[in-house]
């Protein structure tokens, strides 16, 4: 028996176990490749440098395995209740930037669960741009998808401690910054960001 399609990426079960064990792949394959070549390059020590390369390839893998699942949870619990409001959006899950939480300072919204890094997700209808965040039952702010300030920026974006690349979107009144999580790589997970917005990836993602 096949498995339902599900309306939203992170809505599949299937597809969620894929992410997790792709996102473990993805975190732990550059920094393992780059231990072993210097295991066995010309002063390598290959024992103590594999032992390093096994416990690192570890705590990585506990940690994605540990805490993905509950990101997960809140992104998927905020994709099914964009789409039992309106089953037609297409919906965007992802992460808030420092950015998004300013802006929503500045329209003067709740700004619970609006840190940086928190879960967020977009629901796009026709016409409107709807940002939701956790615990939200409907939606904290909209943009104007027909505003003829709309704009779509894709750039590095403050996450945590670090940059990502995610999608700045503004409609010159209102604004959110988000980085988008619905696939395991960055790209894809913009590029599908993109698609759902409506807008062309090539005219925003240099090659």
């Amino acid at each position: 028996m096949t498995e339902p399609r599900a309306r939203h990426h992170l809505l599949s079960k299937r597809a969620e176990r894929r992410g997790h064990l792709a996102k473990v792949a993805l975190g732990v394959t550059p920094l393992a490749a780059t231990l072993l070549v210097r295991a066995f390059g010309p002063d390598g020590q290959a024992v103590d440098i594999l032992v390093t390369v096994a416990v690192t390839w570890a705590l990585i893998a506990i940690v994605i395995i540990l805490v993905m699942p509950m990101m997960n949870r809140r992104r998927r619990v905020l994709a099914e209740r964009i789409l039992a409001a309106h089953p037609d959006a297409d919906v965007i899950t992802g992460f808030a930037s420092k950015g998004t939480r300013d802006h929503a300072r500045t329209l003067g919204v709740n700004l619970v669960s609006l840190n940086n890094g928190a879960a967020i997700a977009l629901g796009v209808r026709p016409g409107l741009i709807e940002v939701w965040s956790t615990g939200d039952t409907e939606p904290r702010w909209v943009l104007d998808r027909r505003s003829s300030a709309l704009q779509v920026e894709v750039e590095r974006l403050p996450h945590l401690d670090r940059t990502l690349l995610g999608i700045r979107i503004t409609d010159g009144h209102a604004s959110v910054e988000l980085i988008p999580a619905d696939r395991a790589g960055r790209i894809a997970a913009v590029e599908a960001a993109l698609d759902a917005l409506g807008v062309d990836r090539d005219d925003h993602i240099r090659p």
